[in-house]
């Protein structure tokens, strides 16, 4: 029988374990308040029988000791007051010892130990009148339970005090403390400024109608009554004191609590001063008193983390400017432009640079990340504050180029890439977003061109410069062009985009060749994805769009020139290929594609790069396989113009080519760089090197490069039939028989 019951209680307990935490709750409450009521109904039932007899008896023991009882537990109630006051006095010297005469003047108001002394003093006296009053049989039942129920109160007033000491000497308890009293003087603040709206409006006649009259209002408040906020600043100033006595300690769980009342207290400043902030600067030059107290106590807070190297420390500060200026960015602010956020951002990119000289690159990193995030916040209407975070960010940057900190350069571009793809519009390239993006290719080209100049990394994944210039980024100006080109109607296209790029592509560029930086091979993908995919958008247009697209593709051709600006400026005798195989390359085989599609004229353009790079080529290398290797690439053009009967461009590249030759052959015969009787290979070496085209035919033609799509396109007999062409006109003979190399069919 009782291990059958055991068994359906286990079963009991284990359907109770699998409810939900609120119907475990309502059932064990169910449950003890059922056997609770079932005690209190059979004690009831029990004292109601035998009344009489329980009366008679108490009487004859009370009579017997003279009411010791009562002298005793009031007695004992006294020595639980006094165990209190104890309690107490432990409380306020910790208070003194860790807080300020602010904290000790909260204690004396204390509403819990004041009701506690008064209550057992109390119980105490009347326990004692008690026990020196006549004692009746018809009250002596009443007395006692009186008596046990003071004891019993007594305890749980003790449990109270004992509960209420630890939170009053827990620091995180007492900032929660300190945030109530904020909170409620701010809704003071807040029924009383309507209060005064309401009367203002009834006095003169609606003058208060709008929500901008009554922020202006609020403005002339708190303005002229300064000493409305004092309260509130004098509890701040024990939330700041208790932060600042355990940042030294490392007790983070209690500076975290700190800072998050900071941050709400904060927020209920915005809440009730609304936009009435920003009117402020209409009446005075001056910033917000109230904020930027609270600004110079967090800046003092964080000197205190980054003297002592206090990385975690220094980030909860950093966390805090940066909530209190999303907080701000909600602001509707006047015009174009957030004060509150921009000082919050300004004190903030101060105490950044600050922990950078500190060592604490971690603060560099997630402060360009928080004032990114800030940055992403303000509404693009308000340009003058983000253009605020950007010259930050451009900063913090600047700063991680002078003590060499690449990632730190890294992260402050990414975080100006994603303001400058968040912003811009890719429909409505005007106005205001002309300002945040100007200010941010300023930026870039200002960080990059320094990034250059200092001989920072640039690696194979363009470490540093990444975020703007890498192929693999999907933020990175390459892809956004190439975004803007594929999304914009061809009506509304502005040409100042393309325009702006070529600027920095060409300032950063002719930098990076001047000193062969690898960011160069960045720069040459980045401008041939923009071309690729311009292409591509081209073949998929209907016939009028596509009349109407080749403005595009003009315009395009900006682009394409920055190739000739950096090789201009690599040196002489450069090491690096940039230019004369990535760049060859691409202008190839963007030629080969253009005229698959019919652009005649736009692979023209393309062309005379190559010819241009070519032509330089000459001087920059003096060798005789350079500049003719590169004449081979436009050869390619031809070949294939020439096949898809497009005479005009066919017919130019023998043009130049002869133009080339001549020029190629005068500068080595003047320049007495060889000697006479090794002349003859630099007159024979475009011929040696173009009819590689022939001989390497099948070599290629199977392969996976850009050199694949050209012999896929022609057949051997019209890459011989056209540099037959060359021949005769630069040669004056024509090659009938060719030594092909061995292949591999």
């Amino acid at each position: 029988m009782i291990k059958s019951w055991f068994k359906k209680l286990s079963l009991i307990n284990e359907k109770i374990k699998s409810l939900t935490p609120n119907k475990k709750l309502f059932i064990k409450g169910f449950i003890i308040g059922f056997f609770s009521g079932g005690l209190f109904i059979i004690i009831f039932c029990a004292v109601a029988y035998f009344w009489k007899e329980i009366n008679e008896y108490l009487l004859v023991i009370t009579n017997n000791n003279g009411g010791q009882l009562f002298t005793t537990i009031a007695a004992a109630i006294v020595g639980v007051l006094a165990l209190t006051f104890s309690l107490a006095v432990f409380s306020i010297q910790h208070a003194s010892d860790k807080g300020t005469t602010r904290v000790l003047s909260d204690y004396k108001e204390d509403k819990v130990y004041n009701t506690t002394f008064v209550l057992m003093a109390i119980l105490s006296v009347i326990l004692f009148i008690f026990s020196v009053l006549p004692f009746h049989l018809s009250w002596i039942f009443y007395e006692y339970c009186f008596a046990f129920l003071s004891l019993i109160i007594t305890f749980i007033l003790l449990k109270i005090v004992y509960n209420h000491t630890i939170d009053l000497v827990n620091p995180i308890t007492r900032v929660g403390f300190l945030y109530q009293k904020i909170t409620a003087h701010f809704l003071k603040i807040s029924k009383a400024i309507k209060e005064l709206i309401k009367q203002q409006s009834a006095s003169s006649d609606g003058d208060l109608d709008s929500q901008e009259k009554k922020d202006i209002f609020t403005t002339g408040v708190f303005q002229n009554m300064p000493d409305i906020l004092n309260p509130i600043r004098v509890y701040m100033n024990d939330i700041f004191d208790i932060v600042r006595e355990y940042i030294p300690r490392k007790k983070y769980d209690i500076t975290a609590q700190g800072y998050r009342a900071i941050i709400a207290s904060v927020i209920t400043y915005f809440k009730t001063r609304k936009r009435s902030t920003e009117f402020s600067h209409l009446f005075t030059s001056s910033n917000d008193p109230f904020m930027t107290d609270i600004y110079e106590k967090l800046t003092a807070l964080n000197k205190i983390s980054l003297q002592t190297k206090d990385l975690q420390g220094a980030k909860q500060n950093l966390d805090t400017f940066k909530l209190i200026a999303i907080n701000a960015a909600d602001f509707k602010p006047l015009k174009d432009s957030n004060f509150t956020c921009s000082m919050a951002m300004g004190y903030m990119k101060g105490n950044i640079i600050e922990g950078m000289m500190f060592g604490l690159d971690d603060i560099a990193l997630d402060g360009s990340r928080h004032i990114g995030d800030i940055g992403l916040k303000i509404p693009k209407e308000h340009h003058l504050t983000i253009t605020t975070a950007i010259g930050y960010l451009k900063e913090i940057a600047f700063n991680g180029i002078l003590v060499r900190k690449n990632y730190i350069v890294e992260t402050s571009i990414q975080s100006l890439m994603a303001i400058y793809n968040n912003k811009m519009d890719l429909s409505h390239y005007k106005h205001d977003q002309l300002a945040i993006g100007s200010n941010v290719l300023s930026a870039i080209k200002y960080l990059s061109i320094n990034y250059i100049k200092a001989d920072l990394d640039v690696s194979f994944n363009c470490y540093g410069l990444g975020p703007a210039f890498s192929t693999i980024n999907e933020k990175s100006f390459p892809y956004f062009i190439s975004k803007y080109i594929d999304e914009v109607d061809v009506d509304k296209f502005d040409d100042d985009l393309v325009k702006d790029f070529f600027h920095i592509y060409m300032d950063i560029g002719e930098e990076a060749g001047e000193k062969e930086s690898f960011l160069v091979h960045f720069l040459v993908q980045g401008i041939n994805i923009v071309l690729e995919n311009a292409l591509h958008t081209y073949s998929n247009k209907n016939k009028d769009d596509k009349e109407k697209f080749v403005k595009i593709l003009d315009e395009l051709t900006w682009l394409v020139s920055v190739y000739w600006r950096i090789y201009n400026k690599q040196p002489k005798n450069y090491k690096t290929n940039y230019i004369e195989f990535h760049a060859i390359e691409n202008l190839t085989a963007l030629s080969l594609r253009s005229i698959e599609l019919g652009l005649e004229d736009f692979a023209k353009k393309l062309c005379e790069q190559i010819f241009s790079i070519a032509s330089m080529s000459i001087e920059k290398k003096s060798n005789e396989f350079t500049a003719p290797r590169i004449i081979t690439s436009a050869l390619k053009v031809g070949v294939l113009a020439r096949s898809k009967k497009c005479d005009s461009l066919a017919d130019f590249v023998v043009t130049e080519t002869e133009n080339f030759y001549k020029k190629f052959i005068n500068y080595h015969k003047t320049s007495n760089s060889i000697p006479a009787d090794y002349f003859d290979r630099y007159k024979e070496s475009l011929s040696k090197e173009m009819w590689s085209l022939y001989r390497n035919y099948h070599n290629y033609r199977t392969g996976f490069l850009d050199s694949s799509m050209f012999y896929n396109l022609v057949s051997q007999e019209e890459i011989k039939q056209y540099l037959n062409e060359v021949e005769l006109k630069i040669y004056k003979r024509e090659v009938k028989n060719i030594k092909t190399d061995s292949v591999l069919l």
